[in-house]
């Protein structure tokens, strides 16, 4: 799975390992540096494997196999919920949460937390009441959202509002609420959570963006509600709402949706991504910059992936997970592949795209030879350098986008004889 920052990008490997690519001006790349990465960098020190990760706008965080909870990167509201305000270049436990997490969601400045006993926990900024505790006052440890009770099933957060689904498949909403991001027919923020009980239907998925929501129902329609100022609504209109709206013309039933700061994404069930609102960056993903307001198929995963698996939305760029049919290497319901497109000023890319860039393809296979990174100035012997190249059919100068981060510098230890200073990656002894 992926997930995307403001400028910045996480993925959990097949192995467990957290890479991150993007922008670094607060540490959130976790590589014990604060500069700016275009290709994968490896986190440091995370003691589990991981099975989710979620990105803010300058800190990021990794859940755990063992239930626990880590971040990195800017604290300046306490988001990194370790008790100060300091930033952290590598992880650090978020503390104390009561029971075992079962998800992770980053706002820009906060963070929400789905306890396994159905509770909610958030932490950071609060100045718009998104910390769901009836205050407006920041907090630099978890605390519960008791209002909700203990029967959610799924979470997410917008940039500084949250939603939250309860099993019986209701929505509930809190926070920031300018331009009607909570759905509850106002525009006046809470700071508790409140319905959203106009959408009716059970949901089963949602997205918070950075003004906008959407929601999924069980019958795979998508509805919006929030900002529409570039479409993103999908109405076919500019105008904002307050109370849901449906997503007109995406045909077949949505699997899963993504919100980034003016623009939607939509999985269809049968594997197809389409995109609307601002884009201004290409992170619609049609070959233009053209704003949209109603959905469009994001044509050139076509011919790129047989099989996307899942989405996530930065603030102006897109992301998809794909898994290549027939890759028997691939363990059940992970991806080998992630494909991004859109604009950046801070390396999410490595460059300005309008179309699908392949940004990170097998790059599962170099992984599995490399653990953690260290600091400048580590040592590799040419010999085992050579038996990586054999071992992962890395070419020895071979400096294909394949391997945006191995092979380049693969090629620059070979050059310098035996020994190379590399901030990226260290061997596996």
């Amino acid at each position: 799975m992926a997930s995307a920052g403001r400028h910045h990008s996480l993925a959990v490997l097949e192995d467990g390992l957290v890479s991150a690519w993007g922008s670094n001006d607060s540490g959130q790349l976790g590589d014990g540096s604060t500069l700016d990465s275009a290709s994968q960098v490896i986190v440091w020190d995370l003691k589990r494997r991981a099975i989710a990760v979620a990105a803010g706008d300058h800190h990021s965080l990794a859940l755990l196999a063992d239930g626990s909870v880590w971040a990195w990167g800017g604290n300046d509201c306490g988001q990194l919920g370790y008790g100060r305000a300091k930033d952290s270049v590598t992880p650090i436990l978020v503390q104390p949460l009561m029971a075992t997490v079962i998800a992770v969601s980053a706002g820009s400045y906060h963070n929400i937390a789905l306890l396994a006993n159905g509770t909610v926990w958030c932490w950071g900024c609060n100045a718009h009441g998104q910390l769901g505790n009836s205050s407006t006052v920041d907090c630099s440890s978890p605390r519960p959202v008791l209002s909700l009770g203990s029967d959610t099933i799924k979470i997410c957060c917008g940039a500084l509002h949250n939603l939250a689904m309860k099993a019986d498949g209701s929505v509930w909403a809190w926070g920031w609420n300018d331009r009607g991001q909570l759905g509850n027919g106002s525009s006046i923020s809470k700071t508790a959570p409140i319905q959203v009980r106009a959408l009716g239907a059970k949901v089963t998925a949602f997205a918070g963006g950075y003004s906008h929501s959407l929601a999924v129902k069980e019958n795979g329609s998508v509805w919006a509600w929030g900002s529409n100022s570039n479409g993103q609504l999908g109405d076919d209109s500019r105008i904002d709402s307050a109370w849901p709206v449906s997503v007109r013309g995406l045909g077949l039933e949505a699997k899963s949706v993504a919100a980034g700061e003016s623009h939607s994404v939509a999985l269809q069930v049968d594997g197809t991504v389409w995109a609307w609102g601002w884009n201004g960056g290409g992170q619609l993903g049609d070959g233009s910059t053209v704003d949209s307001s109603t959905p469009l198929l994001v044509r050139a995963l076509l011919s790129t992936v047989p099989v996307t698996v899942s989405i996530a939305a930065g603030a102006f760029h897109s992301v998809a997970c794909a898994a290549a049919t027939g890759n028997s290497g691939i363990a059940p319901g992970a991806s080998d592949r992630i494909i991004e497109w859109g604009w950046h000023g801070e390396s999410q890319l490595g460059e300005r795209t309008q179309t699908c860039r392949v940004k990170l393809s097998r790059i599962r296979r170099a992984h599995q030879l490399f653990r953690g990174i260290v600091g400048p100035c580590l040592r590799l012997p040419h010999k085992n350098l050579k038996e990586v190249c054999e071992f992962s059919d890395i070419g020895i100068n071979d400096a294909s986008p394949d391997y945006p981060m191995f092979s380049s510098k693969i090629t620059e230890i070979l050059a310098r004889d035996h020994e190379v200073s590399c901030r990226h990656t260290r061997l596996l002894s």
